[in-house]
């Protein structure tokens, strides 16, 4: 490669890494094969039986907890490394990965990640974590906010 070439290359990719990641969107709201709003009979069609259930605790399976509003899912938590967001951002991952994949957050001084609509009024759907030391320990997608 010649000097011309790598000339060019660099602003490129000086360019490239400055674009943010794209705004959070409804396909989002998933883990594997589980999305926010699918149906309480769907994801045991999908997941089996969960290892326990109840209306507090929600179902809890190996690396995922999905809690449910009117039988449908409400809330995915990510707790464990096997499963990622559609993203691929996975518990344990240092918190710049988040920042890569995801952009800036929606709260100052939070890691919250705000879906954008074009509903009039407050959106309680997005993309939570829990954080120490700098690495995510907790992920949870969905209703996240509580607007009641």
């Amino acid at each position: 490669m010649n000097r011309l070439s790598i000339g060019l290359l660099l602003p490129l990719a000086s360019i490239l890494a400055a674009q943010s990641p794209p705004a959070l969107g409804d396909s989002d709201l998933a883990a594997g094969r589980l999305t926010y709003g699918q149906d309480s009979a769907l994801v045991r069609r999908l997941l089996g039986r969960p290892i326990s259930a109840d209306s507090l605790t929600g179902w809890l399976y190996a690396d995922l907890r999905v809690w449910f509003e009117n039988s449908r899912v409400h809330q995915i938590a990510i707790i464990g490394r096997r499963l990622a967001t559609r993203r691929g951002l996975r518990i344990g991952d240092p918190v710049a990965r988040a920042a890569a994949l995801y952009g800036s957050p929606c709260a100052k001084g939070a890691y919250i990640y705000c879906l954008t609509d074009e509903k009039p009024g407050p959106n309680e759907l997005g993309v939570l974590l829990e954080v120490q030391n700098d690495r995510v320990t907790g992920i949870y997608l969905g209703s996240v906010f509580d607007l009641k």
